[in-house]
């Protein structure tokens, strides 16, 4: 089934010596499999290989439908992750290796494990296509439930990359690619969804005496379900799948929005990580790679590897796209663009143009805190300094010609323009949904009076210190390039509040918080 069950981060536990506890679990597996009580003891081989007892008790002929606990020899562990563990087994009667899958020793007793077991073997039961791995058995017998599989020689995508000293060619990548995702397709066709695409869930089974290229592999159904088929794990709200290649909608736990697409998001996460040697995102904490699957958009491919061909490029970026109806529409699509550009054909993914850039990267949620951290940035900084003459006035350390307009003055420039705009701030920075208007409409009235101010006459002289035409000036142009800034920030504030809203399906209203 498969011979990497792990994330690409190491598990701590993998280098450890196999415990009594595994021992015991598998010995039980098996034992329920045959339902005779049939247990495992030390072989008399080498290699550390474990086989059933040999007495006669156990070899009685078994019943319609129950399999022989004797007619497995285990081998070892070949791969372990959050739920389960795989083993390589040799199936005696039929002269093959098979995978045995079991849960964890510590979730052996768990609901959700046994779930999780079904699930994925219902899901697999109705899946037959080279480039996934069938299922042999499955079941369940008191405390245990096991999934038994055809079993794959070769690496894992992960572990391959790992070894490789230089980039993937990019031929074979995509080719690679283009295999898996006509695997997912097929799944997709039969109504499942895989949930948890990665490079350490593809094997690589090598091509025999032929020297064919390695047959790309889906395994590990786990996290699957079946679209008709939501579940309360499913609706939870937490984010199902492994950060660096789980989809925005996945990592934001709106997982009623999970569909086909969310799958071609993780197929291209794969390719962008075999093209450029790491994945798109990757944070130095899970909450950062969460934020950056979310907010940030993936380095151009051939800005980390020259010389990619552009139309490849083009198809990983748009399997990463925020949206998911941006993205393909189905595996299917994306393994036929591929295709195509193997074969040299024009492929139907189009190069997003500079100003489609440009409006993405104003729809952004993280356009809502820049545009806060602007206003209230630049309106407290005018409120220490209209503050800062008024105080400078009163002692008069600035010299005006007529002190007391001076103080009036900037008083009402403070509470009429600079503090509207650091409230307005604070209201983006604490989630305020009418904080975008908010900011926008006392920005746009301070950059109307000063606009006013510089070309008619001026609004507000400070007891006749801009009554001077060069010095007025040089004010009024600095006032007219913050205003102009801050009603810019908060217009983009506004454009990237209404694409959350949209987003969500909900509409901005005034008190409510993001």
């Amino acid at each position: 089934m498969t011979s990497s069950e792990p994330d690409p981060d190491p598990d701590p536990d993998a280098s450890m010596p196999e415990d009594e506890s595994l021992v015991k679990l598998v010995r039980t597996c098996l034992a329920l499999i045959d339902g005779s009580g049939s247990s495992f003891q030390e072989g008399s081989g080498g290699g550390g290989e474990r086989s059933v007892d040999d007495s006669p008790a156990h070899h009685s002929e078994p019943g319609p439908g129950v399999m022989p606990a004797d007619r497995f020899e285990l081998i070892g562990e070949v791969g372990r992750g959050s739920f389960g563990i795989v083993y390589r087994a040799r199936d005696r009667l039929l002269g093959r290796d098979v995978a045995l899958k079991v849960p964890r020793p510590e979730l052996i007793a768990s609901e959700e494990a046994r779930r999780r077991f079904r699930r994925e073997a219902r899901a697999l039961a109705g899946l037959d296509h080279p480039n996934l791995v069938p299922i042999l058995e499955a079941g369940d017998s008191g405390p245990t439930c096991y999934i038994i599989s055809t079993f794959c020689e070769g690496p894992n995508l992960a572990s391959w990359l790992r070894a490789r000293a230089e980039p993937v060619p990019w031929r074979e990548a995509a080719r690679t690619l283009a295999k898996a995702a006509l695997a997912v397709a097929h799944a997709h066709d039969r109504g499942v969804l895989h949930r948890d695409i990665k490079p350490s869930n593809i094997l690589l089974q090598p091509g025999g005496a032929c020297r064919l290229a390695p047959t790309p592999r889906l395994v590990d159904f786990g996290l699957a379900c079946l679209v008709e088929e939501i579940d309360d794990a499913t609706l939870s709200g937490f984010p199902v799948g492994s950060p660096p290649y789980m989809s925005p909608e996945q990592a934001t736990g709106r997982h009623r929005e999970v569909g086909p697409a969310a799958d071609v998001y993780s197929l291209g996460a794969t390719l962008y990580e075999m093209l450029a040697g790491r994945p798109p995102f990757r944070g130095p904490s899970l909450v950062e790679t969460l934020r950056q699957v979310v907010d940030d958009e993936p380095k151009p491919l051939r800005s980390l590897r020259p010389g990619l061909p552009r139309d490849l490029e083009t198809i990983c970026l748009r399997c990463l796209e925020k949206d998911p109806a941006r993205r393909y529409a189905s595996a299917q699509a994306l393994a036929s663009d591929l295709e195509r550009l193997l074969d040299g054909q024009p492929i139907s993914a189009r190069v997003v143009g500079p100003f489609e850039h440009l409006g993405r990267w104003m729809r952004r949620p993280a356009r809502i805190r820049d545009a806060g951290l602007t206003l209230l940035a630049l309106g407290s900084t005018l409120i220490a300094l209209g503050f800062s003459h008024v105080v400078g006035a009163v002692f008069g350390v600035v010299k005006a010609p007529r002190p007391l307009a001076m103080i009036l003055e900037a008083t009402a420039a403070v509470t009429l323009f600079d503090l509207p705009m650091a409230v307005a701030g604070i209201l983006l920075l604490r989630g305020y949904r009418f904080g975008p208007w908010f900011g926008l409409i006392s920005s746009t009235i301070f950059l109307a009076t000063v606009t006013y101010s510089l070309a008619v006459s001026p609004v507000f002289t400070f007891g006749g210190i801009l009554e001077e035409k060069s010095p007025r000036s040089m004010f009024e142009f600095l006032m007219l390039t913050i205003a102009a800034y801050a009603a810019a920030m908060s217009a983009i504030a506004v454009v990237a509040d209404r694409a959350e809203a949209a987003k969500h399906g909900e509409a901005a209203m005034p008190g409510s918080t993001s």
